[in-house]
């Protein structure tokens, strides 16, 4: 009942965020249109993981709008996101008026992460759920097919997000760690070394497919270069473009496709120094509140609950460390976190915490209800604060992104009429905005004039033969294009009204 009812809202409000578009995004439906249209050598790619994009391309080999393609994808992924949580749910010993509780607790929350951004990060939290389902398993010593579910789910979460690749190397051996001790049997610790070897031998053959793929492009060995890019961010190494940049290929809306051919050619090093590791710890710890904030924003009831039962427990450690029910999702948040909080932390990033919290909330929930003191219709006002804890700030963001997106994309069908895709753009400014016409007229973005004196601009707009040259505000509040463009068309979005000036003798 819980999917249904998930599915049914899911359809009647696609409508009302069909439009949202985000950079990420771009690039995402970009590499799958690679896919779809057989170009594969420029589709592998050093910054975004392939997986989202291959299960864009059949929604585009119908025609669907990109747009809605992945707004529907991350539907769908919700949909399935619920039922591996249920599974997950029934491994726990919990009376079904919690696990219920827990199930429609979920579903808002799902509901945002399908509609918030299009991202892999809710694919993400998906298949680790199908990891997590076997490796919390507490029969996982007596069947040897756990080892290699372990090892597929743990190589396909690499495929959605670059970052499972070292959460999968430290959450997998841990994991294998605590239930070799917890197992007295020689037997049974035989099975999870042998899961171990096979789930890792297995991971490793799935991961290395891929980054075989991305080193033959690149010439080097590397898992993804999106770590470049963030640590170059905590060392506040940034790549300031004096001139207009051209994307990585042909049928690439910007360079933020693959940010890769931009990357400085020194990494920042978190070791080069004594005061470089400090400045590392500084934003370690800064990460740390950050994701505290986080959590306290999925639910603060939820981050009290489990605080305070954890601070109650930790008076007798040994009986903790025997309740695996709350130490395998507690000990899978809390690194998952950690790995975070050493580059850089979003919410989005921490979706599979809040979906872990709800299930240690279950857990807690089921060993208060236990005591007398607390029956009937305390339980149900206790089950009801639990479920609008969560869905506060889901429906929330909701409510505040309702028909975002929808007025750009107004302005690009406007504007479309004057274009010739596949024709070269730069804009004024208003960076984000640009990248996004770009999206809806189907041309390459090469950069902004911002901060630029007119005789530099002019150069570049003549050295990388410019098309199209669109201007954010009043035209008397702008610096012109050259004489050689003339104005083409005009529309307006929001307050600002967008300018689109042609290179004359170009069509």
């Amino acid at each position: 009942m819980a999917v249904l009812l998930y599915i049914a809202a899911g359809g009647v409000l696609i409508q009302f965020y069909r439009y949202q578009i985000n950079p990420d995004g771009i690039s995402y439906i970009s590499v799958a249109q690679k896919y779809l249209n057989g170009d594969f050598k420029n589709a592998v790619n050093g910054h975004f993981s392939p997986l989202f994009s291959w299960l864009l391309v059949p929604f585009l080999f119908f025609g669907t709008d990109p747009l809605l393609s992945a707004k529907l994808l991350n539907l769908g992924i919700g949909a399935v996101t619920l039922g591996v949580f249920h599974r997950l749910c029934c491994m726990y010993s919990m009376r079904h008026e919690i696990r219920s509780t827990l199930l429609f607790t979920a579903a808002p929350v799902l509901l945002y992460f399908a509609f918030d951004q299009i991202t892999p990060d809710l694919l993400v939290a998906c298949v680790l759920l199908f990891y997590f389902q076997v490796i919390f398993d507490p029969n996982y010593a007596e069947s040897r097919k756990y080892g290699l579910f372990s090892g597929i789910f743990g190589g396909i979460a690499f495929l959605a997000k670059s970052f499972s690749f070292a959460f999968f190397l430290c959450h997998f051996p841990l994991m294998s760690m605590l239930h070799y001790n917890s197992n007295t049997a020689v037997i049974k610790k035989k099975g999870v070394l042998h899961n171990f070897a096979a789930g890792m031998l297995i991971f490793i053959f799935i991961s290395g497919l891929w980054i075989a793929a991305i080193t033959e492009k690149f010439g080097y060995l590397t898992i993804s270069n999106a770590s470049t890019h963030n640590l170059n961010l905590i060392g506040q190494i940034r790549t300031h473009h004096t001139h207009f940049v051209p994307p990585p290929n042909e049928t690439a809306i910007s360079i933020w496709e693959d940010p890769s051919f931009v990357l400085p050619p020194v990494t920042w090093n978190p070791f080069k120094s004594a005061n470089t590791f400090k400045h590392w710890m500084r934003f370690f710890l800064k990460n740390i509140r950050s994701t505290i904030k986080i959590c306290m924003g999925f639910s603060g009831l939820a981050v009290f609950l489990c605080g305070g039962y954890l601070l109650l427990q930790l008076l007798q450690p040994k009986q903790l460390l025997r309740q695996h029910e709350l130490v395998y999702p507690l000990l899978a948040s809390l690194l998952h976190a950690t790995g975070y909080c050493l580059i850089i932390v979003e919410e989005r990033y921490l979706w599979i915490i809040c979906l872990l919290l709800i299930l240690m909330c279950g857990y807690i929930l089921e060993r208060i209800f236990q005591h007398a003191f607390l029956t009937g219709w305390k339980r149900t006002v206790f089950l009801i604060l639990l479920v609008l804890s969560f869905a506060t700030a889901p429906l929330s963001n909701l409510g505040r992104d309702f028909n975002t997106g929808k007025e750009l994309h107004l302005l690009g069908s406007a504007l479309k009429q004057h274009v010739v895709p596949y024709r070269r753009l730069a804009t004024s400014g208003s960076w984000y905005r640009s990248l996004f016409l770009a999206f809806y007229l189907q041309t390459p973005i090469y950069g902004t004039g911002e901060k630029r004196m007119p005789e530099e601009l002019f150069e570049d707009l003549e050295k990388h033969s410019i098309d199209y040259y669109l201007t954010w505000g009043e035209p008397t509040d702008i610096r012109p294009p050259p004489s050689r463009y003339r104005e083409t068309g005009r529309a307006t979005c929001g307050h600002k009204t967008v300018t689109l000036f042609e290179r004359m003798g170009r069509r």
